[in-house]
């Protein structure tokens, strides 16, 4: 076929656009096939999705062509290291509850790029500890028990029988914060509130048996009980009734808690619990609220007592009797121990050495005996062959004749009943029995009716105070240094190299002084003193050695109980030299305690000089003022001789116990 030009020309424009039109929706079609194309870059990630609060964790992603990384995390204020790379970390912020978080990872390679999230759950760190425990006075069905520890709280109801169990999980920034059990009745047990202090969760957990289990074979404190109670309340009088805050402060505090007043309290309680004829006071809401009260339970022992007074001795010998309130007591084995009240200073003390053997030696304030020993169903016996006899003569009179005899007061045994324990001593009920023996053997002996049983604390010498020449170095009044009654306190100076000084009566002496584990030792070998024995010999000594185990402590001062070489104990205190201290009139005006033996004491002193103390029995005024260097002077008004038929009134010094707190 055959076109003319104008054909020709206009069939190749034709063509033209056509391939115009198709070059145009073929470029669009070439375009979307390669974006359509790109490749997604899968994702692995290798890592735990688990952490614990502080601890470190890294996340690995496997993405094969991926030529960059871009890691972001849920919680901005977390810190990613690493998040431009194929391995992300960080560490995991302090929580208060297990938190999760989210890891962001995107990734972009030649022609590919990819996307995906991991998941990771935060842990609290956690102390993590279960409790199998016993709500009793008698079994308390019901009660709900919280346990408390700082910010923490978990609760938990006793089934029929009194039993409970919890597993506790303390956040670590309570966990060595101390528990604190309270259990309170039901409808049924509406009087019942029972608090129980422990030691710390992270202690507790160490301390679970094999089982992971905390029952009272490890703590006995799971034990809510009325014992734990009453000493709970002990523990925050000796705390000025400040809350406890750590388990070295518990411990020291508990030492100072008098068993025999614990038990009474806790017999008081459980009165109220347990038997119908006594019942808790209408203005109380619980137990707890009432014992706080030691006024209204004074009041309250003593309408008790009056009734029956009997009733609280035999519920004390029921609580003693039942492991559940007391706890299974370990053995008194070998070893050497100290009996002391450290609630109340300057009251009798004992050392007791066990030795193989049933060898036994006893030391106490009068001297001291040798003999055996053994155990017994609920402690120990002492039977002394060389006994312990006074210095001092007494009379005695003879049943028979009426004749009055000078005799030695002799002690020929020694009695320990355990009452309870705790991880550093016993508490114990001891007596002493013996006989008055003539000195001139013409008489029968006599034996003595007066020693009454005493509770006290028995604590192995390995559990006192551990002394650093640190803390001791420097300037201490120590009263009782040397043996004899109403001996002044010694100034005595502790240096480096086991040396220093002690003033005596005005008088300077060289001492060495050396610390074994709990045990101070110090020696004046020139201080020369005689003692008289009991039929005026007299016998000079050449030297003195007094060892020292240190009971309470703090800053300036400390509690002791010492042991002379002559085997004589005694209460010491050790007070910080403080020269430029002194009293001033203001200082001295007010209401003063002091300790003697178990009974504490409170005087008075006024503005005008005057002061009522509270054991006054005489009716007489006393006197006080402040001397010039500072001492405080305490007199006594008497009339005591008569002149041209007056009275005449003098004032003579009268030496009190030493003062320790106010």
């Amino acid at each position: 076929m055959c076109l003319n030009n104008l054909g020709k020309n206009f069939f190749i424009f034709c063509l033209f656009f056509i391939s115009c039109f198709l070059q145009g929706c073929g470029g669009s079609d070439k375009g979307e096939t390669e974006q359509t194309s790109k490749a997604i870059i899968p994702i692995a990630f290798s890592g735990e999705n688990s952490v614990t609060e502080a601890q470190k964790l890294s996340i690995t992603a496997t993405a094969i062509g991926a030529t960059s990384y871009s890691w972001t995390i849920s919680d901005n204020s977390i810190a990613l290291s690493g998040s431009d790379s194929d391995t992300v970390s960080f560490t995991a912020p302090s929580i208060d509850k297990d938190t999760a978080i989210t890891l962001t990872l995107n990734v972009t390679g030649s022609n590919a790029s990819g996307s995906d999230t991991f998941e990771i759950i935060m842990n609290r760190k956690v102390s993590k500890v279960m409790i199998r425990g016993l709500v009793t006075d008698k079994p308390i069905a019901n009660a709900i028990v919280t346990f408390e520890a700082g910010t923490d709280s978990q609760q938990t109801t006793t089934d029929a029988e009194g039993n409970y169990d919890i597993t506790l999980e303390i956040d670590e920034s309570n966990a060595n914060k101390l528990l604190k059990a309270t259990a309170i009745g039901d409808e049924t047990n509406e009087a019942v509130e029972f608090v129980s202090l422990l030691p710390a969760a992270a202690t507790l957990e160490k301390a679970a048996g094999e089982d992971g289990i905390l029952d009272s074979n490890d703590e006995f404190g799971v034990n809510i009980t009325n014992v734990s109670t009453a000493e709970y309340i002990l523990l925050l009088k000796a705390n000025n009734d400040k809350e406890i805050t750590s388990e070295k402060q518990l411990e020291s505090l508990a030492i100072e808690i008098d068993p025999q007043e614990k038990l009474e309290l806790a017999a008081v309680i459980k009165l109220i619990v347990d038997h119908p004829d006594y019942h808790l006071p209408e203005s109380f809401q619980s137990t707890l609220d009432f014992i706080t009260d030691e006024q209204a339970t004074e009041i309250y022992v003593f309408e008790v007592e009056s009734k029956n007074p009997t009733a609280l001795n035999n519920v004390i010998e029921e609580i003693k009797a039942d492991d559940t309130l007391i706890g299974v007591l370990t053995p008194i084995t070998i070893g050497e121990y100290l009996i002391t009240s450290p609630q109340y200073y300057s009251s009798s003390s004992l050392h007791i050495n066990l030795l193989a053997d049933n060898f036994a030696k006893v030391s106490q304030s009068i001297g001291a005996g040798e003999g055996t020993w053994q155990q017994t169903d609920n402690g120990i016996s002492i039977a002394l062959t060389t006994p312990i006899k006074s210095e001092n003569i007494s009379y005695c009179t003879d049943e028979y004749s009426g004749d009055q005899f000078e005799c030695q007061e002799t002690i020929t045994h020694l009695a320990i009943e355990l009452i309870a324990m705790n991880d550093r001593h016993y508490d114990i009920s001891y007596q002493f029995s013996g006989i008055k023996k003539d000195i001139n053997n013409q008489y029968e002996d006599k034996a003595i009716d007066y020693y009454l049983p005493s509770t006290a604390s028995l604590i192995p010498v390995n559990n006192t105070i551990i002394q650093t020449e640190a803390k001791l170095h420097g300037n201490w009044n120590i009263d009782d240094f040397i043996d004899g009654p109403h001996s002044e306190p010694a100034l005595v100076t502790f240096t480096d190299g086991g040396v220093g000084t002690a003033v005596i009566s005005d008088e300077a002496y060289s001492l060495t002084w050396q610390i074994n584990a709990s045990q101070l030792t110090v020696s004046v070998p020139d201080y020369e003193h005689t003692t008289t024995d009991i039929n005026g010999i007299e016998t000079l000594h050449i030297g003195l050695t007094n060892q020292y185990w240190f009971i309470k402590q703090s800053d300036v001062l400390s509690q002791t109980i010492s042991l002379s070489a002559n085997g004589k104990t005694s209460s010491a205190l050790f007070v910080k030299n403080q020269p430029n201290l002194a009293f001033t009139h203001e200082d001295a005006v007010g209401g003063w305690l002091f300790h003697n033996g178990r009974t504490i004491y409170r005087y008075d002193l006024y503005e005008d000089g005057s002061f009522i103390p509270d054991w006054n029995w005489e009716g007489n005024p006393y006197k006080w003022s402040i001397t010039d260097n500072g001492e405080m002077l305490r007199e006594r008004e008497r009339c005591d001789f008569t002149y041209d038929g007056k009275e005449a009134v003098s004032y003579t010094h009268l030496t009190l116990p030493t003062i320790y707190s106010v």
